[in-house]
């Protein structure tokens, strides 16, 4: 037939005529892929549903991410925040009668600016006797506690010194959950330093 000759003129034939196998196995998989695509439609509008009833999407997908990414910079999955502790420790200064003095404007430096100076003077003591720091001791704890209040003394601002103090000490208190302020551990004067009398 004129139409089937001129058939074998079309590109391809050839190649479909020696390897009718292969040929046929190529529009099979055409047709799979053909199938798939139509199987995918609504697994995909299933998923833009569940996106759209997602109160927070672009949060909940950055979480997801990052548990998946883990520790690998400059990404992390915060595992600090994983296990909270019962216990919390609170840095201050106070007057010789133990009285709490605003450290922001005595000497330029938050209560939480300071915890996290002591903490790390308290790391360096106790890695330095290859101790881990829960291991410290009240030694330890007063040598890092003596580093803080050095420097937190060169930043002193003499005008903001309260009359009549001749004394500042730099404090620690550990508050327990659970636990009142009465019923917990007593504050621990870690350091202190004398002053002349402020008039």
């Amino acid at each position: 037939m004129a139409g089937g000759d001129g058939c074998r003129h079309c590109p391809g034939f050839a190649d479909f005529a020696k390897h009718p196998t292969a040929a046929k196995a190529g529009l099979h998989s055409a047709g799979s892929g053909v199938r798939f695509a139509a199987m995918g439609r609504p697994l995909l509008q299933f998923l833009r549903r569940i996106w759209s009833r997602l109160p927070f999407p672009v949060m909940t997908t950055l979480v997801l991410a990052l548990y998946l990414i883990r520790e690998e910079f400059p990404f992390s999955h915060f595992p600090m925040y994983s296990n909270i502790s019962e216990e919390a420790d609170v840095t201050f200064i106070t007057d010789q009668n133990n009285r709490p003095l605003a450290m922001k404007d005595l000497v330029k430096t938050s209560s939480g600016s300071s915890k996290k100076m002591y903490k790390k003077e308290l790391s360096a003591v106790t890695k330095s006797q290859d101790l881990d720091i829960e291991e410290d001791t009240a030694e330890m704890r007063a040598r890092a506690g003596r580093a803080v209040l050095d420097t937190l003394m060169a930043r002193l601002v003499p005008k903001a010194v309260p009359a009549g103090t001749t004394a500042l000490r730099f404090q620690l208190r550990t508050f327990r959950a659970g636990v009142g302020p009465e019923d917990g551990p007593a504050p621990e004067v870690l350091a202190e330093q004398p002053l002349q009398p402020s008039s």
